[in-house]
């Protein structure tokens, strides 16, 4: 069930997110109840496992995740598999080299469903909220 059963497959372990289940749950789950088609809806997407194993599928998969860091792995994961372009690759190396999270003073708190407030450690929060913060500058016009 735990992301653990991911690090066998290069689609799915190239970003670590240890709250992830794994892909072959999902794979399990469509096959043993003959689902083929239609929507797949995952309320906490997380890095996105279930709607990329949805989609390989066949299906329509809709996703929700709050934080900041899940959706950048899901659009990140979404870019690889449409057409990577040369100029998608020099911003992700900008990201990777520059880090530009680490150095924002500004903060901006993301936002929490009661029931998942103190989920996750609150330097996550934090480098959650900076990267928030950050990608809107940049991506926020």
């Amino acid at each position: 069930m735990s992301f653990q059963a991911n690090k066998d497959r290069a689609v799915y372990r190239w970003f670590k997110y240890k709250e992830a289940f794994s892909a072959g749950l999902v794979e399990y789950l469509l096959r043993r109840y003959r689902i083929t088609k239609g929507s797949l809806l995952d309320p906490f997407a997380g890095s996105g496992t279930a709607l990329f194993a949805g989609g390989a599928f066949g299906m329509r998969p809709e996703g929700i995740e709050l934080l900041p860091i899940g959706q950048t792995v899901i659009a990140t994961k979404q870019l690889i598999d449409w057409e990577i372009q040369p100029q998608d690759v020099e911003r992700l190396a900008f990201w990777l080299q520059a880090q530009p999270w680490k150095k924002h003073a500004v903060v901006k708190p993301i936002n929490e469903l009661r029931i998942a407030r103190g989920a996750y450690p609150q330097e996550t929060v934090h480098d959650d909220s900076q990267i928030n913060t950050l990608s809107e500058k940049f991506y926020v016009q």
